[in-house]
């Protein structure tokens, strides 16, 4: 198989078309922190004129499969359509994913056109936490790939080399899925808490041309 390309962490992309809408998607026990790299999109898509919808999931202590994929879902159709950005991190990765294969499944399109995929739990991980275990896709990582192959959308997930959610090799995942890998060392799980805070990767992933 041909690997994907690995973005370092100072490559910020820079040629990406302007959004029509995004939606930013919190992980497990995440409350929407004051200055997380999240809210920052949100203000700064704002301050663009663009359409963010940031919303607070759900029982995010004890969240419920079928809950978080309604709500989802509902925020997707929420923005206009046209270039529709997707950002997820931690648990709502495995949110994305689900909707990802059952979509796919029924010969539909991924109702967004570019996905970020930030820090996803490593399996092994998920199936140790019970709040985060029926998050996991029953479907293999192959048959994720060819789901995200078809839906139509560009993935890329970005990931770190000591993210005590994924202690395997979280770049070798990501190429198997077929999406674009973005590598930042040092990173950990990506929250507010390991310095994420202003984060200019996720700004230029969502804002494309439109990023300050």
């Amino acid at each position: 198989m041909t690997s994907t390309p690995v973005t370092a962490s100072a490559e910020l992309p820079t040629d990406l078309p302007a959004p029509t809408g995004i939606v930013l998607l919190h992980g497990w026990t995440n409350v929407r922190p004051i200055g997380h790299w999240q809210r920052l999109v949100a203000e700064a898509a704002a301050t663009a004129g663009v359409q963010a919808r940031y919303p607070q999931l759900p029982d995010t202590d004890e969240p419920v499969v079928s809950v978080w994929r309604e709500e989802v879902l509902r925020e997707l159709a929420g923005v206009p359509a046209g270039q529709r950005v997707l950002i997820a991190h931690s648990l709502a990765c495995w949110t994305v994913l689900r909707i990802v294969a059952e979509y796919a499944a029924a010969d539909l399109p991924f109702p967004a056109d570019r996905v970020l995929l930030v820090g996803p739990p490593a399996r092994e991980v998920m199936r140790t936490v019970e709040q985060l275990a029926p998050f996991e896709a029953a479907e293999s990582d192959a048959e994720l790939a060819a789901a995200i192959a078809a839906s139509g959308a560009a993935f890329t997930i970005a990931v770190s080399d000591n993210d005590p959610y994924f202690p395997g090799d979280a770049v070798a995942w990501g190429e198997s899925l077929g999406a674009e890998v973005a590598y930042f060392p040092n990173h950990r799980h990506f929250t507010i808490d390991d310095g994420y805070g202003p984060w200019p990767y996720s700004l230029a992933f969502a804002l494309g041309v439109l990023a300050p």
